[in-house]
């Protein structure tokens, strides 16, 4: 069978195969263990869980998830200090709002 004609992209070159455009340039995340994940960890999340058994962000729904206080990516560790149970809604959010980028209000002079 003919292979199918190349494409002409917005870029005004033809593309054989797949689009380099949209490809995912990115490396694999590591493995939950090089991440920090480890039996250590895992030991915590169970002791975090059971002291505490709801949200304590909404203090209504079950706790489901650890919370990083303070994330790993800006400083924070595994200490039980620093780690909070959480349910899945609230800890999503909570997720969302930390990456999303703030706007800065830029006054004219």
């Amino acid at each position: 069978m003919p292979s199918s004609a190349p494409r002409l992209c917005p870029c005004g070159a033809t593309h054989e195969g797949p689009n380099p455009h949209t490809r995912k340039t990115w490396a694999p995340r590591p493995s939950a263990y090089w991440r920090g994940y480890n039996a250590d960890y895992k030991a915590k999340r169970e002791a975090v869980l059971k002291a505490d058994p709801i949200c304590t962000i909404c203090n209504i729904s079950p706790s489901t998830e650890v919370d990083h206080i303070l994330p790993l990516s800006k400083g924070g560790g595994n200490d039980r200090s620093n780690l909070r149970g959480a349910c899945k809604r609230c800890n999503a959010q909570r997720n969302a709002r930390a990456s999303k980028p703030r706007s800065r209000n830029v006054e004219a002079a």
